[in-house]
């Protein structure tokens, strides 16, 4: 029956959802529809948001002050110094060594000016940057149909994920530019299903109509 039962849990959550079909089944057939429902959710905990939710919240009550916590990664000490060196009127590539572009100690310039130099302050944007990004991420999750269970799933497990990085993964460029780059794709996402998507450039001398 457990086999079973693990097979019915892989069809579409609304399958078993739908008021109709529960009126419409006699009184036995209801109560083991029912029965089923509930050894379902507990032989595939992953159906549920509710569990998805609550492993998130547990994952971030360990890891953040862990996370707050860890110290810095020789790229955020190398930037910090060029962030330094900007505030106090130094020119960036000639007063600090660097082969990256310039964007990265910019941002991290004005995050130092607001909160400061401590690694925690840092590290509390960098977490900010990196859950940014993940609810932008959920937007297009809830907008392309994903169920609450799969979205409450996917933030544990980003939760499990980032926090117990080792400080290398953390305060990088890489993942502070996916943010804006979320961020531009969903505008275009919300210009395109508004009806007002972007036209295509037309060839050089042709009008249009």
């Amino acid at each position: 029956m457990g086999g079973g039962l693990l097979a019915g849990c892989g069809k579409n959550p609304g399958d078993f959802t739908m008021g109709q079909t529960l009126r419409a089944m006699p009184v036995s057939r209801t109560r083991r529809y029912t029965n089923f429902m509930i050894a379902c959710r507990l032989l595939c905990p992953w159906r549920s948001a509710y569990l998805g939710v609550a492993v998130a919240v547990a994952f971030a009550f360990l890891g953040v002050p862990i996370f707050l916590r860890m110290p810095p990664w020789a790229d955020v000490t190398l930037y910090d110094v060029a962030a330094a060196n900007l505030l106090r009127g130094g020119a960036h590539y000639r007063d600090v060594f660097d082969t990256n572009t310039p964007g990265f100690v910019w941002v991290l310039a004005c995050i130092r000016a607001v909160v400061g130099w401590s690694y925690e302050a840092l590290r509390a944007c960098d977490l900010a940057i990196v859950i940014g990004s993940a609810f932008v991420l959920d937007r297009f999750a809830r907008d392309g149909g994903a169920s609450r269970a799969v979205r409450a799933w996917t933030w544990a497990s980003l939760a499990a994920f980032y926090l117990f990085l080792t400080e290398l993964c953390h305060a990088q460029r890489d993942v502070w530019m996916l943010l804006p780059a979320l961020l531009a794709l969903r505008l275009r996402w919300l210009t395109f299903f508004r009806g007002e998507p972007c036209e295509p450039p037309l060839p050089a001398g042709t009008a249009r109509h």
